[in-house]
C-alpha cells in the first residue's frame, strides 16, 4: 500500500467511526407530546359582621364603628372597597336613612387565608331625626369588594 492509500484508508476509517458515533448519538434523541392538568378553586364569598358599635349617636353627630370581614378562601385577599350604607327602618316612626355611612375605597391591609380583618367606618345621624329614633339600634347593610392578594 502506498502512503497516500494508507492515509486515505485511515481518514476513511476515522470518518466512518465519526459517522457511526453521530448516528448512535442521534438515535438517543427523541421528543414527546401530551397534556398536563391543573384546576382552579372557586372563590367563596366573605361575610361582614358588626364588631364595635362606636359612641351613641345624637342628631347631627358622627361616630366610628368597626366591622369584621372574614376571608373563607385558602388564599389572602385585599379589601378594595366597602360600600356606602344607609340605615334600615327601625321600629316606630324612625325611618330608613336616619343614619348613613360613606363608602371606603382602598382600605389598608390584607386578610390572611381563612382569616379576618377589622375595618373602621363612620356613621352620621341626620340633623333632624324623628323623636322615635331615640334609643334605637341601626342596621347598616354593607357590601365589600375583595381581590386575591396571592403571590
Amino acid at each position: 500500500m502506498t502512503a497516500n492509500r494508507r492515509r486515505l484508508a485511515v481518514l476513511g476509517g476515522i470518518l466512518l467511526v465519526l459517522a457511526g458515533a453521530g448516528v448512535a448519538f442521534a438515535a438517543y434523541l427523541s421528543t414527546g407530546t401530551g397534556t398536563g392538568a391543573a384546576a382552579s378553586s372557586v372563590a367563596v364569598n366573605s361575610t361582614i359582621t358588626p364588631n364595635t358599635p362606636g359612641a351613641q349617636l345624637f342628631p347631627g353627630s358622627t361616630s366610628t364603628y368597626t366591622v369584621t370581614i372574614n376571608n373563607p378562601n385558602p388564599y389572602p385577599v385585599k379589601v378594595t372597597s366597602i360600600s356606602a350604607s344607609t340605615s334600615d327602618k327601625t321600629s316606630g316612626n324612625c325611618p330608613a336613612g336616619t343614619v348613613t355611612s360613606p363608602a371606603v375605597t382602598n382600605p389598608t391591609g390584607t386578610i390572611a387565608a381563612n382569616g379576618t380583618g377589622s375595618y373602621s367606618l363612620t356613621a352620621t345621624m341626620i340633623a333632624n331625626p324623628d323623636n322615635s329614633c331615640q334609643g334605637q339600634s341601626f342596621t347598616m347593610p354593607l357590601t365589600a369588594q375583595l381581590a386575591s392578594a396571592a403571590g
